[in-house]
C-alpha cells in the first residue's frame, strides 16, 4: 500500500468539507445580519471567509497530491482541479475585501454574492470530487426508484439476477464480471483506477496495474487479485476495503475456480473442468441464491433473553470471563484465560447458555477431545478459539452441530487434514487457522477445494512487497 497517498486522501476530505459547512454558515449569517436584531453577526463574517481561504487552499494543495497517483479519469479530475483553485481564489478575494472593509460597514450584499458564487463552486467541485471518488452516478445510486427514473439514472452497478442455464453462461461475462462491477468497479473503474488497476474490461484486466499483471492463470493463490482478497479483513491490503462490502463464499469461490481453470475471457461454464463443489456453488448463480448473499455478522440478528444471573457470577467466582458481545443483545463471550479451574470439570454449566454464548475463547487451555461435545453442543458459536490445546481429531469430529460457526481457530493442534475436512458441512464457516499443527504440505490444495472461498490461514506467511509501496510489510505474530 502507499501510505503517503493513504495520509494525504485521509485529510483531503477534511479540508473539503469545512469550506462547504464555513460557506452555508457564513450564508446563514449573512441572511440573519440583515435583521437589526443580528446586525452584529456582520463582524464575525470576515473570519468565516478567513477559514474558508485557508481550508480552500490546502484542499488544493492536497487534491494535487493525491491527483498525482495516477488513479483517476484525467477529464473530471482536470475540471475538479480547476474548480478548487477557482474556489480557492474567490474565498480568498472575498477575505481580503472584509479585511480591507473592516473598519467600515460592510457591504452585505457583495458580503452574499461572495458567500453565493462560493457555494456553487463547492458544490459542483465537491460533485466532481465525489465522482471521481465513488463513481458517476453516486448520488441517485441509493435514491428512490421514482427519483433514478426522473433523472434518467441506470446504475452502472447492475443489480445481479438469476442465470436461466448456468452451464450456457459465459463464464467472465455472466459471472466474474459481474463480481467485479459489484464489487470492484468504484475503485478499479473508468472514473478511479486505483494502482492504475481496472477491472470493467477484459483487456485491462490482463494488462494488470501499475506493478503488472493481477492474474496468474492456473495459479490463484499466485495471483495477486486473489491473494489480495484472501488477506484478512483487517489487513490494510484487504480487497475490497473492509468498509465497503465483501465478496460472498461463493464469489470467491467462482474466482477461485475461474483463474485456476486458466481464466478465460470467452469460454462457456460448460466448458471449463468442474467437480462437485463448483458444480454446487454454480447452481446457486442459477438459482439467484448468491445475489442475495449479504456479509453475515458474528452476532446474531435475532433477539435472546438474558442469560441467568446466577449461573454468570458463578462462572465468573472461578475466574472465567463472561461479558456481553456488543449493546443491545444478551450475547456473551466466554473466555477460561484466567480460570482457576479445569475447563473439562466445568464446561457443561455453559450448556444453559447455549443460547446466548457465542464467542468461546480455550486457547492455551487444557481441554481435552473429551469435552468437544459439550463445546458442539453450543449451538450458536461462530467464534471458537481452540489453539495451543492438546485436541486432536478425535475430538474435532464433535463439532459438527456448530453451523453458525464462523471463524475456528486450531493453530498450536495436533490436528490434521483429516480431522479439518470432517467439518466441511459447516457451511458459514469464513475462516480456520492452522499454522503449526499436522496438516502437511501438500494438504492445503485438499483444505482448499473442500472449503473453497473460506480463508485457510497457515501462518508464518507475508504478503510480496509491492514495488511501489512506501510501508514495510513485517511478519506477523504468531
Amino acid at each position: 500500500m502507499n501510505t503517503e497517498g493513504s495520509f494525504i486522501g485521509s485529510f483531503h476530505p477534511v479540508f473539503v468539507h469545512l469550506p462547504i459547512g464555513i460557506v452555508l454558515l457564513a450564508l446563514v449569517m449573512e441572511w440573519l445580519s440583515r435583521k437589526e436584531k443580528y446586525a452584529g453577526l456582520t463582524v464575525a463574517l470576515p473570519l468565516m471567509f478567513s477559514a474558508g481561504a485557508i481550508s480552500a487552499i490546502i484542499s488544493c494543495i492536497t487534491g494535487y497530491l493525491l491527483s498525482q497517483s495516477g488513479e483517476y479519469d484525467e477529464l473530471v479530475l482536470d475540471r475538479h482541479k480547476w474548480l478548487g483553485i477557482a474556489t480557492a481564489v474567490v474565498s480568498s478575494l472575498a477575505y481580503a475585501f472584509c479585511q480591507h472593509a473592516a473598519a467600515a460597514k460592510l457591504n452585505t450584499k457583495l458580503f452574499g454574492f461572495f458567500s453565493l458564487v462560493l457555494f456553487v463552486l463547492i458544490t459542483i467541485t465537491g460533485h466532481l470530487g465525489g465522482s471521481l471518488t465513488h463513481g458517476s452516478g453516486y448520488l441517485l445510486a441509493n435514491a428512490p426508484e421514482g427519483l433514478k427514473s426522473l433523472f434518467g439514472y441506470e446504475a452502472a452497478i447492475k443489480e445481479r439476477k438469476p442465470i436461466p442455464d448456468v452451464q450456457e453462461a459465459k463464464a467472465y461475462d455472466d459471472l466474474v464480471a459481474a463480481i467485479f462491477q459489484e464489487k470492484c468497479v468504484s475503485c478499479h473503474g473508468e472514473n478511479k483506477q486505483k494502482g492504475k488497476l481496472r477491472l470493467d474490461d477484459s483487456e485491462m484486466i490482463l494488462k494488470g496495474g501499475k506493478n503488472g499483471e493481477v492474474l496468474t492463470a492456473g495459479s490463484p493463490d499466485a495471483s495477486e487479485l486473489f491473494k489480495r482478497i484472501m488477506l484478512p479483513l483487517n489487513d490494510d491490503d484487504h480487497m475490497p476495503p473492509k468498509e465497503k462490502g465483501q465478496l460472498s463464499k461463493e464469489d470467491i469461490a467462482l474466482l477461485h475456480w475461474w483463474i485456476k481453470e486458466g481464466n478465460d475471457f470467452a469460454k462457456q461454464v460448460k466448458d471449463i473442468k468442474q467437480n462437485d463443489s463448483i458444480k454446487r456453488i454454480l447452481a446457486t448463480y442459477q438459482s439467484g441464491a448468491v445475489a442475495a448473499v449479504k456479509t453475515v455478522s458474528a452476532i446474531p440478528e435475532e433477539k435472546v433473553a438474558a442469560g441467568n444471573p446466577v449461573l454468570i457470577d458463578s462462572l465468573r467466582s472461578m475466574g472465567i470471563t463472561v461479558i456481553p458481545v456488543g449493546e443491545g443483545n444478551n450475547y456473551l463471550s466466554v473466555s477460561f484465560l484466567n480460570a482457576k479451574v479445569e475447563p473439562d470439570t466445568i464446561l457443561k454449566m455453559l450448556l444453559p447458555l447455549k443460547e446466548q454464548v457465542i464467542f468461546l475463547k480455550l486457547s492455551g487451555s487444557s481441554v481435552s477431545d473429551s469435552s468437544m461435545a459439550v463445546v458442539g453442543g453450543l449451538s450458536k458459536l461462530t467464534r471458537l478459539y481452540l489453539d495451543k490445546t492438546k485436541l486432536s481429531d478425535a475430538g474435532l469430529v464433535k463439532l459438527n452441530g456448530l453451523k453458525k460457526l464462523q471463524y475456528l481457530n486450531l493453530k498450536g493442534t495436533a490436528v490434521t487434514v483429516k480431522g479439518v475436512t470432517a467439518l466441511k458441512g459447516l457451511s458459514n464457516l469464513q475462516s480456520i487457522y492452522l499454522y503449526q499443527t499436522g496438516v502437511k504440505d501438500n494438504d492445503w490444495v485438499i483444505l482448499k477445494e473442500t472449503f473453497a472461498g473460506v480463508l485457510i490461514d497457515s501462518g508464518g506467511y507475508r504478503l510480496e512487497k509491492l514495488r511501489s509501496d512506501t510501508e514495510v510489510v513485517k511478519k506477523g505474530k504468531n
